[in-house]
């Protein structure tokens, strides 16, 4: 095996050694190596043939604070998790952290590898690619202490979306209605199910004169391939009888529940944490919404509605077809031309009273009272002045004229209005007025 030198060695190890062995004089060795005298002397001074070192003397994270690695290398340690886990878990109370900063740290506390507890594992035989909307279904019993209910799970073979419902039977009827909401709750298209031979979901081979089942005609209905596991061949549909296992064990298997209204609020908030805050290392550190949205950047046409409206909490809210968008808690953004009406002038705009009843139907809140831009508070049905039309190059308000630099409160965040703005929403009228109740 040869030796490895850096790109910028001019000695090997055999002419290092030649020269602390020599007693000639710096000029003669450096002439017969062509190498600088400096080059020379520096060899002799060292009992050692190897590159040195040249990094910094003690190695430090240039993100991390001592305290920080110091947590890191603990939590390392103690939970034993990879590399990816351990990023995940560390990035919420380290926004610095960064995949290739921790894998150094790791390598300079020499932890970067986990040690061997089963040996070497065969390696998995990948799934094959499918495009957003191919979901597993399968039914799991779970108890109560009022009980028995059966769980109904469904997963994207691609997003990991996960949806389940507790229902006290699980007859066909059951399966055909939990289809249904399954293609309501999903953004997205689903063009193909994946189901077991059970008589939920298709019917006995002793039936096949009987009438098309009924969760088929759900399929047909709404444009579905119904795909059938192999008899007794439970693996195949192994992607939610592993989601049915992370959802016992998430509640039925680690606490016990008096009712069964206990266990559906745990189950629908273990769903919601899972869907829209678990990251998964399949879906390279996304979460499952997240990639159901950057798949509907890339792919808009797979898509029935825009995804962004099963955000919850203080999350920004929208809904295409109203095109209203809530930010924040007591901010209501109104956008597209025809929820807001020109003033005769030509140069004001008012708010429409359908379009304020619709949003506060939507969004269960009170009638917005005021419009607001910041230092302009105006009444709602007074003539507004603070509205930007983004549909040409030059504003037409008196107000905003030349004021490129003017910025419209839009949550905990603030949007400047400029000509680029302007330019790039051209094609189609779009205003933004910010409303507060």
């Amino acid at each position: 095996m040869g030796q490895i030198l850096h790109g910028s060695a001019r000695t090997t190890a055999a002419v290092r050694r030649a020269i602390q062995h020599s007693e000639e004089s710096l000029n003669v060795l450096a002439r017969r190596y062509a190498i600088n005298p400096k080059t020379v002397a520096k060899w002799k001074k060292r009992n050692f043939t190897h590159d040195a070192r040249m990094g910094p003397k003690e190695p430090r994270s240039t993100v991390l604070t001592p305290e920080q690695e110091a947590a890191c290398v603990a939590f390392r340690k103690h939970t034993l998790l990879p590399l990816d886990d351990c990023l995940y878990a560390l990035q919420s109370s380290i926004p610095t952290l960064t995949r290739s900063s921790l894998h150094r740290l790791f390598q300079r506390h020499n932890i970067s590898r986990l040690p061997e507890v089963e040996g070497e594992k065969p390696a998995r035989k990948k799934f094959a690619q499918y495009p957003i909307g191919y979901f597993h279904i399968d039914i799991a019993e779970v108890r109560t202490e009022e009980g028995k209910l059966y769980l109904f799970v469904a997963i994207d073979r691609t997003s990991k979306f996960a949806y389940a419902e507790l229902l006290p039977k699980y007859g066909k009827m059951e399966a055909a209605q939990f289809l249904r909401n399954l293609i309501a709750a999903v953004p997205y298209k689903i063009h193909t199910i994946l189901t077991d031979n059970g008589i939920q979901f298709t019917h006995r081979k002793t039936d096949r004169h009987a009438f098309l089942h009924i969760f088929d005609r759900v399929c047909l209905e709404n444009g579905t391939e119904h795909r059938l596991t192999q008899p007794n061949h439970p693996w195949t549909n192994g992607q939610v009888e592993r989601m049915n296992r992370t959802l016992k064990e998430a509640t039925v298997k680690r606490y016990h529940y008096e009712n069964h209204q206990q266990l559906r609020e745990h189950l629908y908030s273990f769903l919601n944490a899972y869907n829209f805050a678990r990251r998964l290392k399949t879906l390279r550190g996304l979460t499952p919404y997240e990639y159901i949205i950057k798949c509907w950047q890339n792919e808009p046409e797979r898509f029935i509605i825009n995804p962004y409206h099963h955000k919850v909490g203080l999350n920004i809210y929208r809904a295409q077809q109203d095109h209203f968008q809530l930010v924040g808690t007591d901010r209501l953004e109104i956008m597209r031309g025809h929820g807001i009406q020109r003033h005769a002038s030509k140069q004001r705009w008012h708010i429409s009273d359908k379009t304020t009843q619709l949003a506060a139907q939507r969004f269960h809140v009170k009638r917005p009272e005021t419009l607001h831009e910041i230092g302009m508070p105006v009444t709602l049905h007074d003539t507004v002045t603070a509205v930007t039309d983004m549909s040409n190059d030059i504003f037409e308000q008196p107000c905003l004229t030349g004021c490129a630099e003017r910025r419209f409160a839009l949550g905990s965040e603030q949007m400047p209005i400029g000509r680029k703005a302007a330019t790039r929403h051209r094609k189609g009228r779009l205003l933004r007025i910010v409303v507060e109740w």
